[in-house]
Protein backbone atom coordinates (compact mmCIF):
# COMPACT_ATOMS: atom_id res chain seq x y z
CA UNK A 1 0.00 0.00 0.00
CA UNK A 2 1.55 3.51 -0.87
CA UNK A 3 1.11 6.31 1.64
CA UNK A 4 0.78 9.61 0.55
CA UNK A 5 2.15 12.80 2.99
CA UNK A 6 -0.30 14.83 4.12
CA UNK A 7 -0.60 18.82 5.25
CA UNK A 8 -1.72 17.61 8.94
CA UNK A 9 0.08 18.59 12.19
CA UNK A 10 -1.44 15.30 13.58
CA UNK A 11 -0.87 12.93 9.88
CA UNK A 12 2.40 12.35 8.37
CA UNK A 13 1.10 9.96 6.13
CA UNK A 14 -2.29 7.74 5.09
CA UNK A 15 -3.16 5.23 2.99
CA UNK A 16 -6.01 3.13 2.15
CA UNK A 17 -6.35 -0.35 0.16
CA UNK A 18 -9.97 -0.41 -1.44
CA UNK A 19 -9.96 -4.50 -1.95
CA UNK A 20 -8.93 -5.29 2.08
CA UNK A 21 -10.73 -1.91 3.74
CA UNK A 22 -7.83 -1.34 5.20
CA UNK A 23 -6.44 1.95 6.47
CA UNK A 24 -2.89 2.84 7.35
CA UNK A 25 -2.11 5.99 9.20
CA UNK A 26 1.35 6.96 10.38
CA UNK A 27 1.59 9.72 13.09
CA UNK A 28 3.70 12.96 13.06
CA UNK A 29 4.24 12.73 16.47
CA UNK A 30 6.57 9.61 16.64
CA UNK A 31 6.37 8.20 13.41
CA UNK A 32 4.06 5.23 14.53
CA UNK A 33 2.56 3.73 11.85
CA UNK A 34 -1.26 1.97 12.46
CA UNK A 35 -3.60 -0.64 10.53
CA UNK A 36 -6.80 0.34 10.86
CA UNK A 37 -9.38 -2.81 9.43
CA UNK A 38 -13.04 -2.64 7.81
CA UNK A 39 -12.84 1.23 7.25
CA UNK A 40 -15.07 1.81 4.27
CA UNK A 41 -14.00 3.77 1.55
CA UNK A 42 -16.67 6.84 1.78
CA UNK A 43 -14.96 7.14 5.39
CA UNK A 44 -11.27 7.34 4.40
CA UNK A 45 -12.40 9.74 1.05
CA UNK A 46 -14.15 11.88 3.73
CA UNK A 47 -10.86 11.91 6.21
CA UNK A 48 -8.67 13.29 3.34
CA UNK A 49 -11.07 15.65 1.85
CA UNK A 50 -12.02 17.69 4.83
CA UNK A 51 -11.29 20.96 4.27
CA UNK A 52 -10.70 22.23 7.68
CA UNK A 53 -9.00 19.39 9.97
CA UNK A 54 -7.66 16.36 8.29
CA UNK A 55 -6.43 15.31 11.92
CA UNK A 56 -10.16 16.46 13.30
CA UNK A 57 -11.86 14.27 10.85
CA UNK A 58 -9.43 11.44 11.84
CA UNK A 59 -10.13 11.81 15.10
CA UNK A 60 -13.78 11.45 14.27
CA UNK A 61 -14.14 9.07 11.80
CA UNK A 62 -11.39 6.33 12.37
CA UNK A 63 -10.71 6.17 15.93
CA UNK A 64 -14.52 7.45 16.49
CA UNK A 65 -15.79 4.68 14.34
CA UNK A 66 -14.68 1.89 16.69
CA UNK A 67 -12.54 0.88 13.66
CA UNK A 68 -9.93 -2.72 15.25
CA UNK A 69 -6.34 -1.38 14.68
CA UNK A 70 -2.82 -2.77 15.08
CA UNK A 71 0.45 -1.47 15.55
CA UNK A 72 2.85 -2.52 12.16
CA UNK A 73 6.37 -2.16 11.27
CA UNK A 74 7.77 0.60 8.92
CA UNK A 75 9.39 -2.17 6.52
CA UNK A 76 7.18 -2.39 3.65
CA UNK A 77 4.96 0.59 4.02
CA UNK A 78 5.96 3.03 0.90
CA UNK A 79 5.79 5.92 1.13
CA UNK A 80 5.54 8.93 -1.99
Amino acid sequence: MRLINLPSKMLAAIGYNSQTQELVAQFQSNGTFYLYQGVPEGVFVRVITNPISIGAAFNEFIRGGGYPYEIIPAEGVKTR
